[in-house]
């Protein structure tokens, strides 16, 4: 039966039968096993039992063996437990199995991990421009440019609105190298997710994504002395905007508060998660209208991260 599961026409499972539960540990400890799949010995008794309403008969329990942790162990154990349930309830008499059927986003059915994968390693990927921008800004302090900029009476908006737009053709590369690559390594082959409206706002999105990020290079400059503390700061900055925003795994609901019907958790708080968010939704959905709210949430926090670093960064290197 179980070597009857497919996906796509192929079979999802390599399943071999072992002759003792010794024997699949070692495969486990080996790594040449993801699940071992245990069944006990009155198993079928049981069921035959349950069949013709026999009571005292002890259960029979199914024992997943594997790495709970481990994806092989997840991914096997997703495939397994409907069919081992759908079976066990068609031969104890309790009736034909009910089983759900998937239903993919439109051009999306045969999109892979790696598609999956893409829009947060381009969150990833533009969030090294706050060390960036803080080092070109760090480098300008210690060329004495800025003491010029202080004689001009440059104040700290006119200065991120240069390093901005210097960092946002940064960011274009950066987007437009690393889409690039991942469209020959694969990505969006036999899906609609490369179609032009969709790769069009997954740059807007990308470029706008860039403007608080510089804002975030400015805060750290404006409290670094050298390139060492601009990349020291910008670390202590750049982690937590990675590991809590969702870009590589998920992460636990955290409600704050409810805007309408959507539910603000405490990790949008960040703009890699709203970035993240919507390029997600660029990239599969196409829909311009999709992306309201991590749009709208992102401007929000771009004005209020660029105010704060210009403020910042106007007090404490660009004062007379």
């Amino acid at each position: 039966m179980l070597r009857a599961i497919e996906f796509e026409g192929k079979p999802a499972l390599d399943v071999k039968i072992i002759e003792s539960e010794a024997q699949g540990l070692i495969s486990l400890r080996e790594a040449k096993a993801g699940l071992v799949l245990v069944i006990p010995s009155g198993f079928t008794r049981s069921l035959e039992a349950a069949r013709s309403g026999e009571a005292g008969t002890p259960a029979a329990e199914i024992e997943y063996v594997g790495d709970t942790a481990g994806f092989n162990y997840v991914f096997a154990r997703g495939y397994i437990d409907p069919y081992i349930r759908g079976y066990i309830q068609i031969q104890s008499g309790l009736g034909p199995p009910v089983y759900g059927n998937y239903e993919f986003l439109p051009g999306t059915g045969t999109s892979s991990d790696f598609d999956a994968a893409i829009p947060g390693l381009l969150v990833f990927s533009l969030l090294f421009l706050i060390i960036s921008s803080a080092s070109s800004l760090v480098q300008e302090e210690m060329h004495r440019t800025l003491t010029r900029f202080r004689l001009a009476r440059v104040s700290g908006f006119d200065l991120v609105a240069g390093v901005s737009l210097a960092q946002m053709v940064l960011a274009v590369l950066e987007v437009t190298i690393g889409f690039l690559t991942a469209v020959l390594l694969g990505y969006g082959r036999g899906t609609d997710l490369l179609q032009p409206m969709r790769i069009l706002l997954l740059f807007g999105v990308s470029v706008l994504f860039a403007v608080p990020v510089v804002g975030l290079g400015m805060i750290t400059a404006a409290f670094s002395r050298n390139d060492g503390d601009a990349a020291s700061l910008g670390s202590i900055i750049l982690v937590p905007m990675v590991f809590l925003s969702g870009i590589l795994f998920p992460m636990p609901a955290v409600p704050l508060f409810t805007i309408g019907t959507r539910i603000v958790g405490l990790y949008d708080l960040m703009p890699s998660t709203l970035a993240s968010e919507a390029i997600r939704k660029a990239v599969t959905l196409g829909d311009p209208s999709a992306l309201i709210y991590p749009v709208a949430g992102l401007l929000v926090q771009t004005v209020i991260i660029v105010w704060i670093g210009a403020v910042l960064f106007q007090k404490r290197k660009l004062r007379a």
